[in-house]
């Protein structure tokens, strides 16, 4: 995915974003996707 950073801190960034309403999953496991909120 993105080589600099770990998976963890990238779900750690997403789980914040999902938190905080910015962002919305779709699907789950690995066809996970994930939709900004307008």
């Amino acid at each position: 995915m993105v080589p600099q950073y770990s998976q963890k801190s990238i779900e750690r960034a997403l789980r914040k974003l999902r938190d905080q309403e910015k962002i919305e999953v779709v699907g789950q496991g690995r066809s996970t996707k994930y939709k900004l909120s307008l």
